[in-house]
């Protein structure tokens, strides 16, 4: 089996000191664990990818609107939500009035669908996405529904590169049991709901609340190679480790799946025959890493290997933010 050793990306780099400075040539911040985000004092220990991630992920925002004269807002992304008049119901189907409690959260790039654990994937297939979106209504605590016939209107900005064109719409199913995505991506019995594209945006109009992501299936050779992890512990179990690929100038995170976890290696990942980076975080010893090895075009049966160091869950983000 080939090697090939790539220099890794291992950390954000904080000044670039000249103007030819390239995209896998970054500097190392020097690590600080002495802010200890509790507030105590002394070192910070990392214990779970859910709880720190969980505080990198989008924000949900929550707005009040009169159901009875409908309404229009932006999201904290700039994602703009248009609700009709009289849209809502009870589970009964007794028509709501007064007002409605509506969260909603936008995916719009890389580390967003990273953190929130909204994946691009579809069975197994990869996706590139031009965003995704959670919608949730409710009336005193309890869920209401739109009525038959109603859709409101979610206009996003428009995702960069090739994943702008050809859309369709994607329904989340949860899948909880999942420690990479918390939603696997299916296409909607009504897969067009009428997907605009206008200047700088994309809009679809679902028939019911829920998550739902405009996709579509990535095209290319897939290959499987094995993905070594350096730089933290000798010995790491699988959970330790959460690995993913982001093909180059798409919004996509796909993924690391291997057959097995043994060495520090993912062995038999399938991936997209594109160029990529490979973006790895690990939680050891109560510290946290990540490395990121950039432009990678993966060919059946070779090794990467990519070097992780210590750094905050921050720092991490804003390597991914960087590529």
């Amino acid at each position: 089996m080939k090697t090939k050793s790539f220099l890794s990306m291992a950390a954000l780099a904080l000044v670039c000191l000249a103007a030819s400075c390239k995209k896998d040539s970054v500097a190392v911040p020097q690590n600080n664990n002495n802010n200890n985000n509790n507030g105590g004092g002394g070192t910070t220990t990392y214990q779970s990818f859910s709880r720190e991630f969980e505080q990198l992920a989008p924000r949900k925002m929550t707005k009040s609107i009169d159901a009875a004269a409908g309404a229009s807002f932006y999201g904290y992304s700039g994602t703009r939500y248009v609700f009709p008049a009289n849209a809502f119901q009870t589970a009964s189907g007794a028509v709501v009035t007064g007002m409605v409690d509506l969260q909603v959260m936008e995916c719009v790039k890389n580390s967003d669908m990273l953190f929130a654990r909204m994946l691009t994937s579809s069975g197994g297939s990869p996706l590139f996405s031009a965003g995704s979106v959670m919608v949730k209504a409710t009336k005193d605590g309890a869920d209401v529904y739109l009525r038959p016939g109603m859709r409101f209107t979610v206009k996003m900005p428009t995702a960069k590169g090739p994943s702008a064109g050809d859309m369709s719409v994607f329904r989340g199913i949860l899948t909880p049991a999942d420690s990479l995505s918390s939603i696997d991506w299916a296409p909607d019995r009504d897969s067009l709901y009428g997907v605009i594209y206008n200047g700088d945006t994309i809009s679809m109009t679902p028939d019911s609340f829920g998550f739902f992501n405009l996709d579509k299936f990535a095209a290319g050779d897939i290959v499987e190679v094995d993905i070594k992890v350096d730089g933290a512990a000798a010995t790491l179990a699988s959970k330790d480790v959460m690995g993913y690929y982001i093909v180059d100038g798409t919004t996509s995170v796909m993924p690391l799946r291997g057959v097995s976890f043994i060495s520090n290696t993912y062995t038999g990942v399938r991936m997209l025959k594109s160029k990529s980076d490979i973006v790895i975080a690990v939680i050891s010893g109560g510290d946290f890493y990540g490395g990121i090895l950039t432009g990678v075009t993966a060919s059946s049966g070779s090794t990467y290997t990519v070097t992780v160091s210590k750094m905050t869950p921050s720092a991490f983000k804003a390597m991914v933010d960087a590529l």
